[in-house]
């Protein structure tokens, strides 16, 4: 049963409707009340929004900030998976 999978036992969301269990989801975790990992198995496509801050160093020897021309990127991993690197 694709229930027993999606869903952890002690998971408290009984909506039939997927997407208002997406939507819950998404606004608690945006609260940081609760991991929604911790009761759930599978929401691969809820939007999380993370926050990444680039920053240049400044040269030790000469103490000039340089901005570099090297390609940065980030690549996500999880429990269920990683992405491709997002540049």
């Amino acid at each position: 049963d694709s229930l027993q999978v999606l869903y952890k036992r002690q998971a408290f969301l009984n909506s039939g409707d997927g997407d208002l269990r997406k939507q819950f989801l998404a606004h608690v975790e945006s609260l940081q009340l609760l991991y929604y990992k911790c009761f759930s198995n599978s929401y691969a496509d809820i939007d999380i929004t993370y926050h990444v801050i680039i920053f240049h160093l400044i040269a030790r020897v000469t103490g000039i900030s340089s901005i570099t021309t090297a390609n940065s990127y980030i690549v996500l991993t999880s429990v269920l998976g990683s992405t491709k690197a997002i540049a």
